[in-house]
């Protein structure tokens, strides 16, 4: 969505793209320059991984964060702190039995890529 026209468009980008998924978290930067999806699940699994796309340029990017590792979950909240990317909670979804939920909290510099 163009927040200034109104308008809808699609983007086609290119890159690498995060598989297919559900239970991703998204959010989009202040600035609506970029967009960070982060883990949810691909059907057989939870993920961990974070992509971000550059939506002036449309280019997919996986990023390689660096420090403590976010244990793989669906159904996290992210949002941004200034540079930093906060994601929270969630839930480890085994598909055996109940999913584990999570009340933890991780902090993301989008400009280090360290956790």
């Amino acid at each position: 969505l163009d927040l200034e026209s109104g308008r809808e468009r699609k983007l086609d980008p290119c890159g690498t793209a995060p598989s297919p998924r559900r239970d991703a978290a998204i959010v989009v930067t202040e600035d609506l320059r970029r967009i960070y999806i982060f883990g949810g699940n691909d059907g057989t699994q939870c993920l961990n991984d974070v992509y971000v796309i550059e939506t002036g340029r449309s280019i997919w990017s996986p990023l390689q964060v660096t420090g403590d590792v976010i244990p793989p979950r669906g159904g996290a909240v992210c949002m941004f702190l200034g540079p930093h990317l906060v994601v929270h909670g969630g839930r480890l979804d085994t598909g055996q039995g109940a999913p584990v939920p999570y009340s933890d909290l991780f902090v993301i510099d989008t400009a280090t890529l360290e956790c």
